[in-house]
């Protein structure tokens, strides 16, 4: 019994220094810019997967013809930063269409903060939209995902879980596809991945991520709705 105590301190120990590792990070550079600055872009047309960490994890990439599909997502990130890093990472790179996944990090936040609910999922919301707008108001098609429900939450994520987390994300989606906007395009991609409310088994790679089967299923809505865009 001993040595199991020593071993589960010693992960305890790690894991309370990579979350503090990552505080300082974002307290560094809230934004997380300069992330893709590197990335070379030609002149073709091009389509930007813009979010969080089921953006950066997407993969395939779906396919659209005479396009370049870039994914500049970053793990972890609220909706709050990812306005930070749009005109850096969206709008300097004039691309002729854009999907939005991001919103899940503001909600999964009412686990330890379910007195702020109202504020959070305002701000949520409100965030997305100034996203969209800033994006559509320049000409760019945007494609807009609802927020992807959670999957089965992990074992690591039960102390700091609640109910209120898939309700919020619900509540968010639903004044998601009301909206009517020149250029937005909301595309209702839970009837495929999420029927029942929560992620399908098979397309959950954990509580928040995609498999690859995920993803390919998601691809096969998207790229005839981008392929229509880019082709105008």
């Amino acid at each position: 019994a001993t040595g199991w105590s020593v071993v589960l301190n010693v992960l305890l120990a790690d894991g309370l220094l990579a979350l503090y590792r990552e505080f300082q990070t974002v307290r560094l550079n809230p934004a997380g810019s300069g992330a893709f600055r590197a990335e070379k872009i030609d002149d073709e047309p091009l389509v930007i997967l813009f979010g969080d960490s089921r953006i950066a994890q997407w993969m395939p990439l779906p396919a659209v013809e005479g396009c370049r599909v870039v994914r500049r997502g970053v793990g972890g990130q609220t909706t709050a930063q990812a306005l930070l890093r749009l005109d850096e990472d969206v709008l300097a790179a004039r691309p002729r269409a854009v999907v939005v996944q991001v919103g899940i990090n503001d909600l999964k936040t009412l686990g330890v903060l379910p007195d702020r609910r109202e504020a959070i999922v305002e701000s949520c919301l409100r965030n997305i939209e100034t996203l969209v707008d800033r994006m559509a108001a320049q000409g760019i098609e945007v494609v807009v995902l609802p927020i992807l429900p959670p999957g089965p939450v992990d074992l690591s994520r039960r102390l700091v879980w609640s109910e209120a987390i898939g309700d919020s994300v619900e509540q968010v989606n639903g004044l998601l596809l009301g909206w009517k906007k020149d250029h937005v395009t909301i595309l209702e991609c839970r009837s495929l991945l999420a029927p029942k409310g929560g992620i399908k088994p098979e397309y959950a790679g954990d509580t928040l991520h995609l498999t690859l089967a995920g993803y390919e299923t998601l691809n096969r809505q998207l790229e005839p709705v981008l392929r229509q865009m880019t082709s105008e």
